[in-house]
């Protein structure tokens, strides 16, 4: 049985991962436009400057978000494949 959130009815994992990638974005001054979550996926829309690196906006996003998400749910490390959140790959 998932965790539900109470303000949208979407698992509280779920909930935690967007603000957690929400807040990311906002600290390297790009934005999110849409996310969204499958079980074992993630779409996200980003919308940046041409400035940005795209290989290092993707590193702060998996990188801090795993850390971030770990802490807050350590419970669903044993869930993951080898405990890591996400898979090295994207797609653009």
């Amino acid at each position: 049985v998932r965790e539900v959130s109470q303000e949208d009815n979407k698992p509280v994992v779920e909930c935690t991962l967007s603000n957690i990638i929400r807040e990311i974005a906002a600290q390297n001054d790009f934005s999110l436009e849409e996310f969204n979550c499958d079980l074992d996926h993630v779409h996200l829309l980003v919308s940046c400057t041409p400035q940005h690196y795209i290989p290092n906006m993707l590193k702060a996003l998996k990188g801090v978000s795993a850390r971030l998400l770990l802490k807050a749910h350590p419970e669903i490390r044993s869930q993951l494949w080898g405990g890591h959140v996400w898979n090295p790959s994207y797609f653009i």
